[in-house]
């Protein structure tokens, strides 16, 4: 199944952003896009906190893309 939009489409950027509306948001992490890039970034004095918060947003990520049968490149 193809899910991508031609490159200089008038309804490109609209269609992308009804695509991702839904990617998972959490309190402990913050998710920032750029165009087709995503990064997801985290504070904490403890490390081993750090990790956990953003390993527990990684797997909603994984299950949205799952649910949308996305491939994460």
């Amino acid at each position: 199944m193809l899910s991508d939009i031609p490159q200089g489409s008038i309804l490109g950027p609209l269609l992308y952003t009804i695509y991702t509306a839904d990617v998972p948001q959490s309190d402990t992490t913050i998710l920032s896009t750029f165009a087709d890039d995503t990064a997801i970034f985290t504070t904490h004095p403890d490390s081993t906190l750090a990790s956990a918060n953003l390993q527990d947003h990684l797997r909603a990520i994984e299950n949205w893309t799952r649910n949308w049968r996305l491939k994460i490149n």
